[in-house]
């Protein structure tokens, strides 16, 4: 049988969510520039980071409220500007079908053609 700590270690914890917090803030960073192939990149170790939290219980260290709270809303400055990215991305589609629409009405009217 395993043995489970009652409390997890408060050092190692706040190196683990020392490293989650730098990685959410490099990532929106990342989004924010619109480098989302980087992002997505960087999404992998963080998601890997989440499990060392887990896994060390590092979210349930005395003492961490406050760097909980600030992870918390890294992740939702994250999301609002993965949201924005992602409305910037359709309009930006939106707009080349609309192009491409106006190209293949004037090739069907032969006033495209030289």
């Amino acid at each position: 049988m395993s043995h489970r700590p009652t409390s997890p270690p408060a050092v190692g914890g706040a190196r683990v969510l020392d490293c989650l917090q730098e990685l959410l803030a490099r990532q929106l960073e990342l989004v924010r520039q619109g480098d989302l192939i980087a992002a997505a990149q960087l999404a992998e170790e963080t998601g890997r980071q989440v499990q060392a939290v887990v896994e060390a219980r590092a979210h349930e260290a005395p003492g961490t409220a406050a760097q909980r709270q600030r992870l918390e809303h890294l992740y939702g400055d994250l999301c609002l500007a993965l949201k924005a990215q992602r409305a910037e991305t359709s309009a930006a589609l939106n707009e080349l079908r609309r192009g491409l629409r106006v190209l293949n009405a004037y090739s069907r009217t032969g006033r495209f053609r030289r």
